[in-house]
């Protein structure tokens, strides 16, 4: 298929990024607001970026990249931080282009080098790319008006010659006359199955040749004067034919001009190596065969090699994209959490196709990263569901909050509202998720409790919120005053300190889901569903909390009930902890520090340093040539003893950091062994593991990941003990670790890295590095 072709049908597919955002202001990274359209909702949704932006780019840097799409900046523009100058970028560019996609690819992307990357490189490349696009939907036009003549229609019909191929040639079956060759030719060529392939078919040579055979007949049954006039219109009709087709300006001068005079001003005004090859085998052609020459290259020769110059280009360009599409498979396999990514890449390196190619580029990529980054969360609140991360416990942290008022215990043992898992009732399985309390105040009571804590995600303009009430009534349970039960709610705290209650949002019958809002809308002792079209209201905001409210100003009473079957859908999601040691990645909380607290930290016992110029076991970041980039953590130590040895370094201590039934704990791990560092003694480099303390809130314990025994994906208990042995020296392996078997509904506190082996004495040291902690 020809470079033409490939890229005019890639723009006629409508490959493009719908239109989306806003930037924020100078040196802050752009954040839609809450009421902005669906198209900025659609932007900041799918963005993951940077937490500090910066400002590597100078003023010299963003005027070329702004050049390259015709913009002159003004100081609005140069004095935004390199985010934010990308997607002022992103605004000013026509939409479905590459450019347009590729900002906001770097927009979006959580390197804090994308940008900049971008600006000094990233544009140019994918302005190039448009810029061919370009050229080749002007080839892709020509061809259709080169048919057009040759099929006898008007090439200046705009409306029919910009239509994609296969609805120009069903304009040309509509047009041309019933019966005749090419009408016939078209109608095969846009049957129910055909392609691409179909179509290049019919536009190359297809309709020439069904002209031919009109014409042919048509000079059949003409007498000798109007056979002579068809045999002339025709030769004026494949000049005019072969000028459009190779770009060159038809004037009647030329097209009437003699056969050698036509060709020898295509071999000086045409590009493209073969179509001047061709023209001159045809002009130095001997003189007995010099007509017939100039004749087959004007009507099949000049098009012929002129397919032959765009089938050369488009390898060039073909492969040119195979050799960028590489890097990025190679990425998406090294990162080892991005599985549609992956196969996007290496279907479209396996078809090897431009088509395929330029479409992963421009469009693929990007959809796959998107089903790569989709989290679809809930709880049914049985055992092998997300578990509630809390009980019984209010709601009273950060903006956004709701804390409580005016609301006790339903019954006399208990003090508080309740929230919490009990196999009573449920919608489906045996459990849900059970809520009381008494409200103690006919003007103002409410009482919000929180249920799961959820990191690195946010709503999609396409996230949808929905679960299953069950209020229940007097006749269930006494202390239950009228509709009580049915104030209540699924609330949502979001990062930037606003809440769901407060958003406007609207169940699908219409009514707020403001907990208030709810009174009397849900029908008593029996299941309510509630849908919640979030992404219309809350897209681009990032969840901290979900919590259950009650809210009644007035009126007094108990209230209970059940909820259960709670579900999010299509999430955006990015891992809960990650880093790579590289400047802007979340740094080590402690360097060199052993966590010798209360158990369950692991504490240090006969571990000295591996030389003499450090003073302890060391757990460190530094530069070394990583598993990916320049930086890594270092650890470090000697053994002293041959029957009990240890050290547990404090490494990272983390936030609001909660596992759920699918949650990982990942990194890579490179034991040195005495070859690439002498203090080092066998393989003591290996009994080393990462350590987590995960924290039970609702059983109010903490435990260590190692005490667990748990096994890693490799089949190895994951106490570093347990490691010796089994990580290869002197090479990079990854060590993936489930976690939700063993701490469903726990909160991480902190990641330690732990050296321990009873026997062995001497050096250990090595390198992590890429930890993630996944949804």
């Amino acid at each position: 298929m020809s470079v033409r072709t490939v890229q005019a049908g890639l723009l006629a597919a409508g490959l493009v990024c719908g239109l989306l955002g806003v930037p924020g202001a100078a040196h802050a990274a752009p954040s839609p607001s809450p009421s902005a359209s669906a198209g900025v909702r659609a932007a900041k949704a799918s963005a993951a970026t940077v937490d500090d932006p910066t400002n590597l780019a100078t003023d010299e840097d963003k005027v070329k990249a702004a050049g390259a799409i015709g913009v002159n900046p003004g100081v609005d523009l140069l004095v935004l931080n390199d985010q934010a100058f990308v997607f002022a970028l992103w605004r000013r560019d026509e939409a479905g282009t590459n450019v347009k996609a590729a900002a906001l690819r770097a927009y979006e992307s959580d390197d804090p080098h994308a940008a900049y990357d971008f600006i000094v490189t990233g544009i140019f490349v994918a302005a190039n790319d448009d810029a061919q696009a370009k050229i080749a939907e002007a080839a892709a036009q020509a061809r259709r008006r080169s048919v057009a003549v040759t099929v006898g229609l008007d090439p200046s019909d705009t409306a029919l010659i910009e239509r994609n191929d296969r609805d120009f040639i069903f304009g040309v079956w509509q047009r041309v006359e019933a019966g005749s060759h090419v009408r016939d030719a078209a109608q095969a060529a846009i049957a129910d199955g055909t392609t691409q392939a179909d179509w290049d078919t019919f536009l190359n040579t297809g309709a020439a040749a069904a002209a031919d055979l009109d014409i042919r007949e048509a000079i059949a049954k003409a007498d000798a004067e109007q056979a002579a006039k068809l045999r002339a219109a025709q030769l004026l009709a494949a000049k005019k034919s072969l000028l459009q087709l190779l770009l060159l300006q038809v004037t009647d001068e030329l097209v009437s001009a003699p056969n050698r005079q036509f060709v020898l001003f295509v071999h000086n005004n045409a590009k493209g190596s073969e179509v001047s090859l061709a023209s001159q085998v045809a002009l130095n052609a001997p003189d007995d065969q010099l007509d017939k020459a100039l004749t087959d290259f004007i009507f099949t020769g000049g098009a012929a090699a002129n397919k032959r110059d765009e089938d050369a280009a488009a390898v060039i360009e073909r492969d040119g994209y195979h050799a960028r599409v590489i890097p990025i498979r190679d990425a998406a396999e090294h990162d080892g959490f991005s599985p549609n990514l992956l196969a996007a890449a290496q279907a479209a390196l396996a078809a090897n196709t431009l088509v395929a190619l330029q479409t992963f580029l421009l469009k693929g990529q990007d959809e796959a990263r998107a089903k790569d980054r989709r989290l679809d969360f809930g709880s049914g609140f049985e055992a092998a569901d997300a578990r509630p991360n809390w009980q019984n416990t209010v709601d009273n942290t950060g903006n956004g909050h709701g804390g409580t008022i005016n609301v006790g215990g339903i019954v006399n043992s208990v003090t508080t509202s309740e929230l919490g898992v009990r196999a009573e009732k449920a919608h489906t399985g045996s459990q849900a998720l059970m809520y009381s309390g008494m409200d103690n105040n006919a003007t103002k009571s409410f009482a919000y409790n929180q249920v799961f804590g959820l990191k690195g995600v946010s709503v999609r303009p396409t996230t949808k919120l929905s679960y299953w009430i069950y209020p229940q009534s007097s006749a269930q349970m006494t202390q239950v005053s009228g509709a009580n039960s049915s104030c209540v709610a699924v609330d949502l705290i979001f990062s930037d300190g606003t809440n769901l209650r407060d958003s406007g949002a609207k169940d699908q019958h219409g009514n707020s889901v403001h907990p208030a809002a709810q009174c009397g809308k849900l029908t008593l002792d029996t299941w309510n569903e509630v849908d919640v079209d979030l992404g219309a209201v809350a897209a681009g905001r990032t969840i901290l909390r979900v919590t259950v409210g009650y809210d009644q100003a007035a009126n007094t009473g108990g209230y209970r009930g059940f909820i259960d079957d709670l579900s999010f859908s299509d999430l955006e999601s990015a891992p809960k902890f990650r880093t790579s040691a590289e400047p802007g990645d979340t740094k080590l909380t402690w360097t060199n520090s052993a966590d010798t607290g209360a158990k369950p930290a692991g504490g240090s016992l006969n571990v000295g340093p591996i030389v003499a110029s450090v003073t302890g076991p060391e757990l460190k970041e530094g530069p070394a040539t990583g598993r990916t980039g320049s930086n890594v953590v270092l650890y470090s130590g000697k053994d002293t003893s041959a029957t009990s040895s240890h050290a547990y370094m404090k490494g990272y201590s983390l936030g609001e950091t909660y596992v759920t039934p699918s949650t990982q704990l990942s990194y890579w791990i490179y034991p040195q062994s005495t070859r690439s560092f002498g203090g080092v003694t066998g393989s003591n480099s290996s009994c080393v593991s990462l350590d987590l303390l995960l924290e039970d809130k609702i059983a109010a314990t903490t435990v260590s990941l190692r005490d667990t025994g748990v096994k890693d994906t490799r089949g190895n208990v994951v106490h570093p003990f347990k490691q010796c042995g089994k990580l290869p020296l002197d090479t990079w392996t990854q060590v993936i670790v489930p976690l939700g078997a063993i701490a469903n509904g726990k909160r991480i506190t902190q990641i330690d890295l732990g050296y321990d082996q009873p026997a062995g004495t001497g050096g250990y040291r090595g390198y992590i590095d890429d930890i993630r902690i996944t949804q």
